[in-house]
């Protein structure tokens, strides 16, 4: 076996690849790409380096628009090396190992939190004010939120609050929705998918509260966490000040993009 082939085969032991769809995202489906180990010396740089055109070749055989890679934040050489390829930073991806319950402050008597599960028609505003955001602050990666209000969202939308492995979190004011938040079971992990206050209420507080809520639920409190953040985002002191680390960047690069061997 020549060298390249020892790099590829080493390449892909040391990954997990998914392919996944979003409407929310222009350049969906893509390839997620994982390390199966933090542990930098079990795998090679320049395995990594022979591996990212495999990647590029597994990518269009499934028809993806994209790639996403995880790095673990302590291979800075790596990292730049993306960079320089054309690879963009996107998400931090962030852990929290088992706590005791969180202590939860209350609320004011107008606001009302629950984990009873709302339907998609009353946190579809809430959805749509997130896309917006998004699409403004990400033109190139996210979806306009006009093209969002339609059935065949509202159906994906409650198809995942109806999954059984759904844990969703929702703060409400005269009976309307202002701010929620959605994880979901992973093995025996825990992911937070997304939490949403609306803006009208930002900067109240709100975001912590429904965190710290999440956070003081039992099955919750003894499983690891995981979030994943925009790089630039304000929401990584707020993981951070409840508790999580960062594990990982993760860097995106679309597959209209020439890849440098």
């Amino acid at each position: 076996m020549n060298n390249h082939a020892q790099n590829i085969s080493g390449f892909k032991q040391n990954i997990t690849t998914q392919l996944f769809s979003d409407p929310c995202l222009i350049y969906s489906p893509w390839l997620q790409v994982d390390f199966k180990a933090l542990d930098i010396e079990s795998i090679m740089l320049s395995q990594i380096t022979a591996g990212i055109n495999y990647l590029h070749t597994v990518a269009l055989k499934n028809q993806a628009k994209h790639i996403s890679v995880a790095v673990p934040i302590e291979w800075d050489v790596l990292q730049q090396k993306l960079r320089l390829t054309g690879w963009k930073p996107a998400l931090t991806r962030m852990i929290r190992v088992p706590h005791s319950a969180q202590t939860t402050h209350a609320l004011s008597s107008e606001f009302l939190i629950s984990v009873a599960k709302p339907t998609a028609t009353e946190i579809m505003p809430l959805l749509l004010e997130q896309a917006a955001y998004h699409s403004q602050n990400y033109p190139n990666y996210y979806t306009p939120a006009k093209n969002l209000a339609n059935q065949n969202y509202l159906k994906s939308v409650q198809a995942d609050l109806d999954d059984s492995n759904s844990i969703t979190v929702v703060i409400r004011r005269s009976g309307i929705p202002i701010a929620y938040l959605q994880a979901g079971k992973r093995n025996d992990n825990i992911s937070i998918f997304e939490i949403i206050v609306s803006k009208k209420y930002r900067g109240m507080g709100i975001g912590s509260k429904i965190l710290e809520f999440f956070l003081s639920e039992p099955k919750v409190a003894l499983s690891q966490l995981q979030v994943e953040s925009w790089h630039d985002q304000p929401a990584l002191g707020l993981y951070t000040k409840m508790g999580f680390k960062i594990i990982a960047q993760e860097y995106y690069l679309i597959m209209n993009t020439k890849i440098s061997t």
